[in-house]
């Protein structure tokens, strides 16, 4: 199982450039915090509504593939808030 951010889920969800490696790497399943649905829902929706790039009915089967990868167990979801505190640490020391 790999970890995967909101960048790469994204890139596969839709289908930008380098999603085939992406979806290499989801063969094997995938965590990552539950934040990344936000994330991707927001890309989604702005590739929708912001640039035109899409119609609706493509931005909502695009949500329901990102849906369906957490429901079905490809890409398990761990609380942001498990990993804030250590996080937030990390920038703090290290000026980041």
């Amino acid at each position: 199982m790999v970890v995967v951010d909101a960048s790469a889920l994204a890139k596969y969800i839709l289908k930008e450039e380098g999603w085939r490696e992406v979806r290499k790497l989801l063969e094997g399943g995938a965590v990552s915090v539950d934040h990344v649905v936000k994330e991707i829902s927001n890309a989604i929706w702005r590739k929708c509504a912001v640039l035109k790039l899409e119609d609706a009915e493509v931005a909502v089967k695009r949500y329901e593939l990102l849906v369906e990868l957490v429901r079905s167990g490809v890409v398990v979801l761990e609380s942001e808030l498990k990993y804030l505190e250590k996080a937030f640490r990390i920038a703090v020391e290290n000026g980041v």
